[in-house]
C-alpha cells in the first residue's frame, strides 16, 4: 500500500479509536454504580446513544 494512504488512513483509525474509546467511557460513568460487573449494565449501555455511537466508532475504525 502507498504510505500516501497508509499514514492519513492508520492516523484516521486511531482518532476513531480513541474517540469510541472516550464515548464509551462517558456512557459508562454515567451508569448506575450498583450496576457495575453485572450483566444488566451490558443492556442498560446498549440502549444509550452514546455508547451505541462508540461501538460504532470502534467497528468503523
Amino acid at each position: 500500500m502507498n504510505t500516501a494512504v497508509a499514514v492519513p488512513a492508520a492516523l484516521l483509525s486511531a482518532l476513531t479509536f480513541g474517540v469510541a474509546s472516550v464515548l464509551q467511557q462517558q456512557a459508562a460513568s454515567e451508569a448506575p454504580a450498583w450496576e457495575s460487573l453485572r450483566l444488566r449494565l451490558v443492556l442498560d449501555l446498549a440502549r444509550r446513544p452514546k455508547w451505541l455511537a462508540g461501538m460504532g466508532l470502534t467497528i468503523a475504525s
